[in-house]
């Protein structure tokens, strides 16, 4: 092999090395980073998932409330119609009339005024206690609902961050993975003129010195013999390091 195919080989051998390596690591970093930030989205559906039947439940109680205090927005709500048809209140009524009516009848005044006037008060007093109850739940449902949507902007705003910082590592890591590229091939392609140069001032083949210098052709350079690095008979010159002619 000669000296310049050998310094070619080098190069090309340490820029493919330095590359595979820049990608692989830029590589397991963003996927550590795509798998950190699905993490994160699954969790908040999950949770968006979960607060979903009382944000709506909420919506609906607020709606209803909007309608019964006649707020602008908001579909009217017939209360007497809807106190009327409550669980529990139609069989309440009936009950009280007929204990009024039996007491009534009982003393000879089933038609009286007096009758009529109790059966009135009577009436008035369980519809506005069921429309207490009732506007007291629609109240506690909204709150609970408000509840739910507070909690899942929470938990959005918390997953959006963690899958922020992971898409910022992922993207470091790519950018990191570029630069790790550009400096290999950097460095491969130094190595390669680097050696390239050697071979051709003859480091190679022992005829002409590469790094000739004073420094290196007297004995006060401190190598063995004071040989130069690429004379043939240097145990310093390449084919005495390498074995390759």
């Amino acid at each position: 092999m000669s000296g310049i195919a050998t310094a070619i080989g080098v190069g090309v051998a340490s820029v493919g090395a330095g590359i595979y390596s820049a990608n692989k690591a830029a590589g397991a970093q963003r996927d550590a980073a795509n798998r950190a930030a699905q993490t994160q989205q699954n969790m908040y559906d999950q949770t968006n998932a979960n607060q979903a039947p009382f944000r709506d439940a909420g919506v609906a109680a607020n709606n209803q409330l909007g309608g019964i205090y006649g707020l602008p927005g908001y579909a009217p709500v017939d209360l007497a119609s809807k106190i009327s048809s409550l669980p529990g209140y139609q069989f309440q009524l009936n009950q009280g009339t007929q204990a009024i009516d039996r007491s009534a009848a009982s003393h000879g005044l089933l038609n009286s005024g007096a009758t009529g006037k109790a059966l009135a008060q009577y009436g008035q007093g369980l519809a506005q206690s069921y429309m207490g109850q009732y506007t007291g739940g629609l109240q506690d449902i909204a709150n609970r609902g408000e509840g739910a949507t507070q909690s899942t902007a929470a938990a959005g705003a918390g997953a959006a961050n963690q899958i922020q910082q992971a898409q910022i590592y992922g993207g470091n890591a790519a950018a990191q993975g570029d630069i790790n590229t550009f400096n290999a091939i950097s460095s491969g392609l130094g190595q390669g003129v680097g050696l390239y140069g050697y071979a051709k001032g003859g480091g190679f083949n022992g005829s002409t010195p590469a790094f000739q210098s004073s420094s290196l052709t007297t004995p006060s350079a401190g190598l063995p013999g004071g040989y130069n690095m690429n004379g043939a008979s240097s145990p310093w010159n390449y084919q005495s390091l390498t074995g390759i002619t």
